[in-house]
């Protein structure tokens, strides 16, 4: 599991050197797949990662799940609600 983990980070720095970019950013649901992309992005940049949480009418347990991983990771972080841009397109 480590070469694994050690070869996506390693796969990122390449990604992101050849685009030319200083760092990495990930949408932060809580749910597992972002969490796991927030850990791989923050090993690979420990300076210049960002999580963006987004939530809409979100469950409260995934925001707290969210947050969890903000903290356990010390990523650099937003949180743009976006539920009255929602409500605003669709209603």
């Amino acid at each position: 599991m480590e070469q694994l983990t050690n070869n996506l980070v390693d796969w990122l720095r390449k990604q992101v050197k050849e685009s030319h970019t200083k760092g990495l950013v990930v949408g932060l649901s809580g749910g597992i797949d972002s969490a796991v992309v927030t850990y791989l992005i923050k090993r690979a940049f420990p300076e210049d990662s960002l999580a963006v949480v987004m939530p809409i009418k979100s469950n409260p347990n995934d925001i707290k799940d969210a947050n969890k991983i903000i903290e356990d990771s010390r990523i650099n972080y937003l949180t743009i609600d976006l539920t009255q841009s929602h409500e605003t397109l669709y209603n």
